[in-house]
């Protein structure tokens, strides 16, 4: 009988202590359940820092007991990789410079030309066909402000009905040049240049 009182007051005991703590983490502050919480952290970093420091160990270990040969293998693996990838960068390069240089040679500005060559080479049709509408755009304003400039003022009154050549405004004496240059100031002015 005395066990089972006992054993009563045990529970009893351990019931009030699971009471007590649990109104102790109620009544914890904020200061408190963050020291611990940073506690916590703390040794969880600890862990991951010695388990990286035990990994690193662990591949030196392992590179360490490789025969030379293998350790030569996987050097050479790695160059061949290096080479595989700068060849195929210079293809690339090289293949868009011949694109390049066909756009240049189309008559397409160098920044248009590159942009062109770089979509034509990905096979990006929407990005090419964008840049030769760029392109046809720049030209025909191109064409015009060159047809402006080249075309000839147009003729002030009678102008036009002379028509006379360099050679024959030389043979010209001066009161014949004095004449035209009188009737027609605009013809004797582009002869007499």
């Amino acid at each position: 009988m005395a066990d089972v009182n006992n054993d009563v007051n045990n529970q009893s005991t351990d019931e009030q202590t699971q009471s007590q703590d649990q109104n102790d983490k109620n009544n914890q502050s904020v200061e408190q359940m963050l020291a611990e919480v940073m506690a916590e952290n703390k040794r969880l970093k600890k862990a991951v820092d010695k388990a990286s420091s035990e990994a690193a160990n662990y591949k030196k270990q392992f590179m360490n007991t490789k025969s030379e040969a293998d350790k030569a293998a996987i050097e050479k693996a790695e160059e061949d990789a290096s080479i595989r990838e700068e060849l195929e960068e210079l293809r690339k390069e090289s293949k868009i410079n011949g694109f390049k240089a066909n756009f240049l040679g189309s008559g397409y500005s160098d920044d248009l030309a590159q942009k062109a060559a770089e979509a034509m080479y990905e096979n990006n049709t929407d990005a090419f066909f964008q840049l030769q509408k760029q392109y046809l755009s720049e030209h025909d304003k191109a064409v015009k402000a060159k047809l402006m400039k080249d075309m000839p003022a147009p003729a002030i009154g009678n102008d036009d009905s002379v028509s006379m050549t360099k050679e024959e405004f030389a043979k010209l004496g001066y009161m014949d040049r004095l004449k035209l240059k009188q009737e027609h100031p605009t013809v004797y002015h582009q002869l007499a240049k």
